[in-house]
């Protein structure tokens, strides 16, 4: 995890300064500026990964929002095709029927016709 990985380095880094103090303590003056200097490269590096690791977990976090967004998307025009698909269908449905009405009222006319033409 990220925010442990961070709290162990950031434990580190303390731990390093404290010692560099009481060695500090311990040391000439020039020794004490190179400790400073060691200790100052660290920070900069702990902070080089702290804000890496800040923006791994952003892009993480942006990721995900739109991994969501699109699914959201997805969903509805799965939702908008199966509608159009039925509309289709029971359009097509009620077409063949429409058709069928038309042929039974044209064999009517005709049988109509024809009985007609018998009966004259």
């Amino acid at each position: 995890n990220a925010e442990t990985l961070i709290l162990e380095i950031d434990a580190t880094f303390l731990a390093l300064q404290y010692l560099g103090r009481d060695l500090k303590k311990s040391l000439d003056i020039s020794s004490s500026t190179d400790i400073d200097r060691e200790l100052k490269d660290m920070a900069s590096s702990v902070e080089t990964i702290r804000d890496n690791l800040d923006r791994a977990k952003k892009s993480y976090e942006e990721n995900e929002s739109l991994r969501d967004r699109i699914e959201r998307i997805l969903n509805k025009v799965k939702t908008f095709t199966n509608r159009k698909r039925q509309e289709l269908h029971q359009s097509i449905d009620s077409g063949y029927g429409s058709i069928d009405l038309t042929r039974r009222s044209t064999d009517m006319k005709v049988y109509d016709c024809l009985f007609r033409e018998d009966t004259n």
